[in-house]
């Protein structure tokens, strides 16, 4: 499996199958199918049904099994030019960001959900999937956390309850992905149309070779129309006596002249994180740019050093890699900070597969 580093483990993937609406299906896909797990476990549960997979690897042709049809392409290109529809899709997509030039889901116009428009891999990847959906056509995701817990992804799942029907969200084990650790769902929906029922909430459990759904909760459809699927977000207006913002300048915007810029950093001197020194020459950029000031507090917002905090000592405009906390005649912000804090770093768990950050919101929480 050297060449899927992040499929779906086989017993995990037949566990999921008995979690899905109670019913016959006939025409199953996965257009990311890989290592095939996920349809060999349907096949195992559903039986007789024509099986379909698609991936842009010809490799995985080596997986598909007797009776199944394979077909090596990019399955975001595939759905899109598909006309047959199916009544059972699954998909384990990879999770990352694409390039300008790599996304295929970009105009306004696109059917589906238009918030799921931006550069994540694993976006796209579900646009395609509700494209092969037939209607009542029931859909299986393995998902990063942050689009269940992000506080970003609160209008994207919000969007989702408008024309879709989620059945059950279930917390998949960290070692799900071996010692890469990631935090990951499973997301059962069926394109049946607005949420008119609560969403059942389980986790899996793993011990040894054995994978089983443990407790159920559920989540009121109230809740899951507005996009709280796990966990509540609390609005910034509830901390209106902290002034805080995030920067606006990005980093193709930065250069090695011009008027400096505070930035992102792993540097740490004298145990304390301190931004690095970038800068931009646009001036138009500049005029708008926001600024931090002596005695703000700067927070790295993004990275390896995400959480990492210091008290600005000279006035500079900043990022969109930072997020600066006005303090002025407020020892109270300090030292809320100083004791939410390890070794300079702010104790809140962050976000993110690939590149780890954190939000506005975790901060303003935190005070």
């Amino acid at each position: 499996m050297g060449n899927y580093k992040f499929y779906t483990p086989p017993m995990l993937a037949e566990c999921l199958m008995k979690l899905l609406p109670k019913r016959a299906y006939y025409n199953i896909i996965d257009i990311c199918c890989g290592s095939w797990n996920l349809l060999d476990a349907a096949r195992k549960q559903f039986g007789p049904a024509h099986y379909v997979g698609v991936d842009i690897d010809e490799k995985a042709k080596d997986n598909c099994f007797t009776g199944a049809s394979f077909l090596c392409e990019d399955g975001r290109k595939f759905a899109i030019k598909e006309k047959k529809k199916y009544d059972l899709v699954l998909s384990n997509p990879p999770f990352g960001y694409l390039k300008e030039n790599e996304r295929l889901f970009k105009a306004a116009e696109t059917e589906n959900i238009k918030g799921l428009l931006n550069k994540r891999y694993e976006n796209e990847m579900i646009q395609a999937n509700l494209l092969l959906a037939d209607k009542e056509g029931v859909l299986l995701f393995i998902l990063p956390a942050t689009f269940f817990e992000g506080e970003s992804y609160l209008t994207i799942r919000s969007e989702l309850c408008k024309s879709y029907t989620v059945h059950s969200i279930v917390k998949l084990p960290i070692e799900t992905f071996g010692s890469s650790k990631i935090s990951t769902y499973a997301l059962i929906m069926s394109n049946s149309g607005q949420q008119k029922q609560r969403a059942r909430l389980a986790e899996v459990i793993c011990k040894g070779d054995i994978w089983t759904a443990g407790d159920k909760k559920y989540i009121s459809v109230e809740r899951m129309q507005e996009g709280m699927w796990i966990k509540e977000h609390k609005s910034h207006t509830t901390q209106k006596n902290v002034k805080a913002f995030r920067g606006n300048i990005s980093s193709a915007q930065m250069g090695a002249v011009g008027t400096r810029v505070f930035h992102s950093s792993s540097i740490v001197i004298d145990g304390v994180w301190q931004p690095s020194v970038r800068y931009c020459n646009d001036k138009k950029k500049v005029q708008k740019a926001k600024a931090v000031e002596p005695g703000d507090i700067i927070v790295n917002r993004v990275g390896r050093f995400a959480n990492y905090w210091c008290i600005s000592k000279e006035d500079a405009i900043i990022s969109d890699c930072l997020i600066v906390i006005k303090s002025s005649g407020r020892p109270d912000i300090y030292e809320n900070l100083l004791k939410n804090s390890t070794n300079g770093r702010l104790n809140i768990s962050t976000k993110g597969v690939t590149t780890k950050y954190i939000t506005m919101g975790d901060i303003l929480e935190l005070l």
